[in-house]
């Protein structure tokens, strides 16, 4: 696969997955949707809520913020998510994982986006686990297209995915923070199409992934206090490829380390 603008994905309609239709008809509320996970399918019952019964529910409300927090109670549990969520509209979603950050979710349904989030939205996960179990993937595990992505305290390990990143920016900025990101296939791929879009990268860990750990384009890149560790790519740039046309892009590196990475590129 070829770095940069040969890679830009087609600007695609919206497509509704669950329940996003009876949110598009609602006139958007100025409210908050609070929502607790505490049990997984395993041990489900009509008192508690699942991950995937959360995230219908969050789709379908009309608040503009929605947050789903997973309980403490589940920490060390692991779950497979089976629901593709899309938010558009300028809306919130916050995913909190208990307070050890150990709680896993699969991302082995794959042809599926699992976060698909556009028109000025916003995402943020902190405290959780995401692991592919080296499944192949077809679509990108985050999506998100004019639009917000905050990642705190997060571990993306194990991803496979084709000709398509597991975390896929396009007109978007993105801060990630204290969060690892290992044994990937393509993990991160930003696009700015010429407009002002950063990514923000600090105290984070890139180890052992493939086909380059951040691929940007017409970005503005802030790599602070973080390790990039062990990465490879048949192209150039196994650790961090920039590259634009625009003038928009650039890269600023402080206090990071890198060291065992290997490309075949120039």
């Amino acid at each position: 696969m070829e770095h940069g603008k040969n890679y830009r994905r087609k600007l695609k309609p919206l497509v509704v997955v669950i329940g996003l239709a009876n949110a598009q008809l609602a006139l958007a509320d100025d409210c908050t949707l609070t929502l607790t996970v505490d049990a997984v399918a395993a041990t489900d019952t009509e008192a508690t809520k699942t991950l995937d019964e959360a995230l219908a529910e969050a789709a379908a409300s009309a608040c503009d913020t929605r947050v789903i927090t997973i309980a403490d109670t589940l920490s060390g549990e692991t779950e497979t998510q089976q629901t593709s969520f899309s938010m558009n509209g300028g809306r919130t979603l916050e995913v909190n994982g208990p307070a050890g950050g150990d709680f896993t979710i699969r991302t082995t349904f794959a042809n599926q986006e699992l976060f698909d989030v556009t028109e000025g939205s916003s995402l943020t996960l902190s405290n959780l686990i995401f692991d592919g179990e080296e499944t192949a993937r077809t679509e990108a595990v985050f999506a998100l297209t004019d639009s917000t992505l905050t990642i705190d305290e997060v571990t993306v390990s194990n991803v496979n995915s084709g000709e398509i990143s597991v975390i896929d920016l396009i007109e978007s900025d993105a801060a990630i923070s204290g969060s690892t990101f290992s044994g990937n296939r393509r993990l991160l791929y930003a696009d700015g199409y010429g407009g002002e879009h950063t990514l923000t990268v600090t105290d984070s860990t890139f180890s052992s992934n493939t086909g380059a750990a951040i691929d940007a384009f017409d970005n503005k890149l802030v790599i602070e206090d973080s390790l990039f560790e062990d990465n490879s790519s048949v192209d150039s740039g196994a650790a961090i490829y920039s590259d634009g046309e625009s003038g928009t892009g650039s890269v600023h590196i402080a206090s990071s380390i890198f060291r065992g990475n290997s490309s075949g590129g120039n």
